[in-house]
């Protein structure tokens, strides 16, 4: 998308309109900053060799190394997948997060600044509803009753969950194999017809990353075979089916609920985390608003955002909206006039633009480009 200059102006005024302020934190020109911040969490956040139940990893984020180990880094994951590991990539899969459209991405930050206003055990129980009614798209407010039935369930689904994809994910990357990996594999004799090859090759992935012992493994949290019992289970069209085979099944025909109550669960918590003295300011507010501007691509998108923010027609902001495009033009006017350059590096909105500008056009290494 464009950007606009004066849109930090248009934020504040139209907010102002409605009685409300705006986040200064989340203000278009610190995008930069606050994309730095997120990137920074997401790629060398507080993870962990141990699989922590309560901060689920997000599907695309799961690899053989490091789990969140903090509820802030599972919703940064939510938000932010990033599956290459390197690319700060906005989340783009099927999940509930990924189908938020820009209206209602402006009315869950909107639920949560007004949560944060008085977050008591009651209200967090209302916010809770609230969350998930709006991720669903659910036309008529869930009952206690039904959430609370879910939530019985979701460490069991959590638990299935990351076992299925971890099992399916490390078999697809060991399934295709040199001659040369093979001969390795096979002095630390491991085939790949043996029953428990999965677990072989994890174990064999600890010892070669010089792990003390084998995390997944301890506490009986995974068992030898339970990988392969895994693998099995999902490719296994047999009638009937097996208990774990079936219990899968169940699952996946209520995904979407599960993986929402996933995201509601640990977002309530990664608010109350987020409140750690060494922790930026309204880092789960920043996370939602950045992961929308990488997705926004015209002003009728952010229109809709504040729509939904302010619960207001989008129509009623549109005359407000500017008009005039930061350049490169502009760029190189400011960047070649001393005082120009002076007066706009003191300007927070053209100081961002001029960041910008500087990776889009001097910058001899150019960003990598998202997917």
């Amino acid at each position: 998308m464009p950007l606009f200059e004066n849109l930090d102006a248009f934020f504040i005024a139209s907010c102002k309109q409605s009685g409300k302020s705006f986040n200064p934190c989340l203000l278009p020109s610190r995008s930069q900053g606050n994309l730095r911040i997120i990137r920074n969490l997401r790629f060398f956040g507080n993870m962990g060799s141990y699989f922590n139940p309560e901060y689920p990893p997000h599907p695309q984020s799961i690899g053989t190394r490091t789990f969140p180990q903090l509820s802030i880094i599972a919703t940064i994951q939510y938000w932010f997948p990033s599956p290459d590991g390197t690319i700060l990539v906005p989340n783009q899969t099927g999940d509930t997060i990924g189908k938020l459209d820009p209206k209602r991405t402006g009315r869950l930050l909107n639920l949560i600044e007004a949560y944060l206003v008085s977050p008591s055990p009651s209200d967090t129980e209302k916010f809770k509803l609230s969350l998930y009614d709006l991720l669903m798209k659910s036309e008529r407010s869930t009952p206690q009753t039904k959430y609370q039935k879910l939530l019985t369930e979701y460490p069991e689904f959590c638990l299935h969950d990351f076992k299925s994809i971890f099992s399916r994910e490390l078999y697809r990357n060991f399934e295709f194999l040199t001659e040369e990996q093979l001969t390795a594999l096979k002095k630390e004799n491991i085939l790949q017809d043996d029953p428990l090859f999965l677990t072989k090759i994890l174990k064999f992935l600890y010892r070669v990353r010089n792990y003390s012992n084998f995390p997944l493994f301890e506490n009986d949290f995974l068992k030898d075979g339970e990988l392969e019992s895994y693998r099995e289970a999902l490719v296994s069209d047999s009638i009937p089916e097996k208990n774990l085979a079936a219990r899968l099944r169940y699952f996946k025909n209520k995904e979407k609920s599960f993986t929402t109550v996933r995201f509601v669960e640990v977002l309530v918590k990664s608010l109350n985390d987020q409140r750690q003295d060494h922790l930026p300011h309204a880092l789960v507010e920043r996370t939602i608003f950045s992961f929308f501007l990488k997705k926004a691509k015209t002003p009728d998108d952010i229109l809709s955002f504040l729509s939904g923010y302010l619960d207001v027609d989008p129509e009623t902001l549109r005359p407000n909206f500017p008009k005039t495009v930061f350049s490169g033009k502009t760029y190189w006017t400011i960047r070649n006039n001393p005082e120009d350059l002076k007066a706009a590096l003191s300007h927070p909105e053209k100081a961002a633009f001029l960041s910008f500008g500087y990776q889009s056009y001097e910058d001899p290494f150019p960003p990598l480009i998202d997917y």
